[in-house]
């Protein structure tokens, strides 16, 4: 885990005590439903952006496929703005809020999403990215199936493609704190942790 050098931390001593809001990143695979379970588990409230446009394809019975998936949450943002999702997101996000000090926002790819975000909830919002060679990334695709996933090398760059024209690099690159997930779960959960004690620790 290693915090971005591009990234000031704030003056403001009055974050220590507020509310912070952490969003993860990353490109397909690399493990950002992990790093979800772990946080879940430490009880953090989490909003999962892709389940808002999962939603709105149930209600018009389009069915969730990868590219079904993709197609629709392009088509969103390219009619409504690039932050769309985020925007749905955030009431979900100030109703878990009033319950917890910390809620996790997992799936954001744009760096208009990032600016929403950031300009709603301020110096509280802290953008985590987790990273992984696009090989390993395949594997562990393949290896999870899910319905959504997919299962060809073509189909698996086809995915990284749409997704970084949504501005994912960039989101990635402007992240707070990174994490290498090359390694195991196990190896995954230390970093986590070792991210926590950073935060929250009495001396954050």
């Amino acid at each position: 885990m290693r915090l971005n050098p591009h990234i000031k931390k704030s003056k403001n001593k009055t974050d220590k005590k507020a509310k912070k809001i952490i969003a993860i990143t990353g490109m397909p695979g690399a493990g950002k439903t992990e790093t979800r379970k772990i946080m879940e588990k430490k009880g953090i409230p989490v909003v999962v952006m892709r389940h808002v446009v999962e939603n709105e394809m149930r209600k018009k019975n389009i069915a969730l496929t990868n590219k079904n998936l993709r197609e629709y949450a392009d088509g969103l943002r390219k009619k409504y703005g690039y932050d769309i999702v985020a925007k749905k997101c955030v009431p979900f996000i100030k109703q878990k809020l009033k319950n917890s000090d910390i809620v996790l926002i997992d799936g954001i790819r744009g760096p208009q999403e990032v600016e929403l975000f950031k300009k709603r909830f301020e110096n509280n919002f802290i953008l985590l990215s987790i990273l992984a060679k696009p090989e390993t990334r395949f594997k562990r695709l393949k290896k999870r199936g899910r319905e959504w996933d997919m299962k060809t090398w073509e189909e698996f760059l086809w995915r990284d493609k749409k997704e970084l024209s949504w501005g994912l690099g960039d989101v990635i690159k402007r992240a707070n704190y990174t994490i290498d997930n090359e390694g195991t779960k196990k190896d995954l959960k230390k970093n986590v942790d070792k991210l926590f004690s950073k935060l929250f620790s009495p001396t954050t």
